[in-house]
């Protein structure tokens, strides 16, 4: 059974805090991870390169529609705008109804954008980048960490 990307809820919160914020309006959610490599070569590895896995990173881009009067439960493009000016810690979360997609993490909005064309809706946009390990977790119960870090780690 297929996920449809209309189905994902993001939510935000300041880290610390106990309520979690929808992030309101949604269009997209993405999450990108990267693990770095070195090459190496050696009298040992002799004409091949060895690879090596490295430390890895990952960022969550997202984009929806600006909201001037959100929900108290929700998160919009004022609250996106005050959390990255302040710098602040966030934690994210990422998941279907049912569970059966789940991602959460750490993280800081590295960047963000506001757009607002002459002939259509006004949106922001903005780019998690996670700090520390994220969170993987599957219907029925069943936990799984994939333990990840970054140079950013806290």
């Amino acid at each position: 059974m297929e996920i449809l990307g209309r189905d994902i809820i993001l939510e935000v919160r300041e880290k610390g805090s106990e309520t979690w914020l929808t992030l309101v309006c949604l269009r997209t959610y993405t999450m990108n991870r990267v693990t770095a490599t070195f090459q190496t070569t050696s009298r040992c590895t002799g004409n091949f390169t060895k690879v090596g896995l490295g430390a890895i990173s990952y960022t969550v881009p997202f984009e929806g529609d600006i909201d001037i009067d959100p929900a108290m439960e929700q998160a919009a493009y004022n609250w996106i705008a005050r959390v990255e000016k302040n710098q602040t810690l966030l934690q994210w979360r990422a998941y279907s109804p049912d569970y059966k997609y789940f991602r959460s993490g750490n993280g800081y909005i590295s960047t963000s954008e506001e757009t607002a064309p002459q002939d259509g809706f006004a949106t922001f946009s903005g780019t998690i980048i996670g700090t520390g390990e994220y969170y993987i977790e599957y219907d029925e119960g069943q936990f799984f960490n994939e333990y990840v870090f970054n140079q950013f780690t806290i």
